[in-house]
């Protein structure tokens, strides 16, 4: 069942939660890397999230550069283009000011996407600045969603299904709508323990509040102020729960709890962990093929000390002579791996 989002604590919860991240992103630096990125915040669909964005800004700014003077749509012009954004996406460097928007609506987006799909979907489509779309936009799109993708999933086969023709705005809204009428939510708690590292929340603190049965009675009642029984003050002993500060919600014993699931993560051996068809999807997008390379590959990188060592190996031996998208889902899986050897 769709939650009714409170939009104002939303915000507020947004805004609190991206300040503390980019605070301690940047504590020690002017600016920070993409890869900087993929970790910034212990919620892995916020990072996802802000590397669209990116992603989306890095498009609108290559068709700024088109001019009716050059044949753009040349297949040359095409290739060159597309290593060009490659490149990019191996040296991205941004500063706070220009983080802090993409920040906050990534957070916004994910509490959304956690908590109602569907106004999730319904608000990004809002923002698609061409009223058509095609099976490209939607691919593009789910690449970056790792929570309730279903609705998804079912608009990439109906647009599939189009033959090139794709659909309105209008039209993969209302497919949005309908899918997620029957998606079956996922529990929100988890995903809300993980923003509690950062800045403590729970799904009432943005959720419109619905009249309890006995709220109902006491607005049933129609006697008279003077006929009710007058309310005695409560000692601050006997306050109201809803007067107590969100970092109240969450214990110190909960807290510790979250921390040993965290440290449980680090794997042992990359090369053990990584399954069969994550292998041969590794291998295959990103060592073209060559096993060879792809064993030597994590070979070296059992040798390195930390993740800033192994990640500077990886994209000066690897990412570089094979034109990784760094922002690709095969990539940032790959990278999620190998983080956890650290």
């Amino acid at each position: 069942m769709e939650r009714t989002i409170d939009h104002s604590a939303l915000e507020q919860y947004s805004n609190a939660f991206s300040e503390q991240v980019l605070n301690k992103a940047y504590a020690h630096q002017e600016k920070i890397s993409g890869q900087a990125i993929l970790s910034i915040s212990p919620v892995k669909q916020v990072n996802f999230f802000i590397i669209k964005a990116l992603s989306d800004q890095w498009q609108r700014e290559i068709d700024s550069l088109k001019s009716p003077y050059f044949d753009y749509s040349d297949e040359e012009v095409q290739i060159a283009l597309e290593e060009f954004m490659n490149v990019l996406s191996q040296h991205i460097l941004v500063a706070e000011s220009q983080l802090n928007p993409f920040a906050k609506a990534a957070v916004q987006d994910t509490l959304l996407l956690i908590l109602s799909p569907a106004t999730y979907y319904q608000q990004t489509l809002d923002r698609i600045d061409h009223q058509q779309l095609y099976l490209e936009d939607v691919k593009e799109w789910i690449k970056y969603v790792k929570i309730h993708r279903g609705p998804l999933e079912k608009l990439l086969d109906r647009i599939a299904a189009t033959d090139g023709v794709g659909a309105s705005k209008s039209e993969a809204d209302q497919w949005l709508q309908e899918a997620a009428r029957e998606l079956t939510l996922e529990d929100p708690a988890e995903y809300l323990s993980l923003f509690s590292q950062v800045a403590t929340v729970a799904e009432d603190d943005l959720v419109e509040s619905t009249p309890s049965s006995s709220d109902s009675a006491v607005e049933a009642n129609t006697s008279s102020p003077e006929e009710q029984e007058p309310l005695t003050d409560l000692s601050p002993e006997e306050e109201s729960p809803a007067l107590k500060t969100l970092n109240d919600e969450l214990s110190p014993s909960q807290r510790a709890t979250l921390a040993d699931i965290h440290r449980q993560q680090k794997i042992e051996n990359i090369k053990t962990y990584i399954g069969v068809n994550q292998r041969f999807m590794f291998i295959r997008e990103l060592f073209d093929n060559n096993t060879d390379e792809y064993n030597r590959a994590l070979d070296e990188l059992e040798q390195k000390n930390t993740y800033i060592e192994a990640f500077n190996h990886l994209r000066n031996e690897y990412a570089q002579p094979h034109r990784w998208k760094m922002d690709s889902e095969e990539v940032v899986e790959f990278l999620e791996i190998v983080a956890k050897r650290f």
